[in-house]
């Protein structure tokens, strides 16, 4: 997640950390021995180290947004549609990390996103990624 981030900020991703003031490494649930056990990166404290630490303004955008206009009901009163359209617009035009799942992976996967250009950054070189081949549940979009 944060070296798609750093990537989309051009900046290192050390320097990600010292924003937000930890790796994300420590072991908070010794119970687990697979990346359940590591702290790890809420979007909401990455949103407020880039807006402390840049003049950049952060969005977090839901691939898959609903209303709910009472607690009473058993689903969504209002989802929008055409997700994919939306969401691509978005990633058209702006730079930001992608946040969801390959479609074959057991866990999340960010990915760098330039104008449209799907960055895995775990590929060396860089690899661009297809979008059919991935499942997005967000995206922290720079503005």
């Amino acid at each position: 997640m944060t070296a798609a981030l750093a990537h989309a900020l051009n900046i290192q991703e050390e320097e990600l950390f010292e924003w937000v003031g930890h790796d994300g490494g420590e072991i908070v649930r010794p119970e687990y021995t697979d990346v359940r056990m590591y702290r790890g990166f809420h979007p909401q404290e990455l949103i407020d180290a880039i807006m402390r630490n840049s003049p950049i303004s952060p969005i977090y955008i839901e691939y898959c947004p609903t209303m709910v206009t009472s607690i009473e009901l058993d689903r969504p009163a209002f989802v929008f549609d055409d997700h994919d359209a939306r969401f691509t617009r978005y990633l058209d035009n702006t730079c930001g990390a992608v946040f969801g799942r390959f479609k074959w992976a057991l866990w999340n996967h960010a990915l760098a996103n330039i104008y449209g250009e799907l960055r895995d950054l775990d590929k060396e070189p860089y690899a661009e990624v297809n979008y059919d081949d991935f499942q997005p549940y967000g995206y922290l979009m720079l503005t």
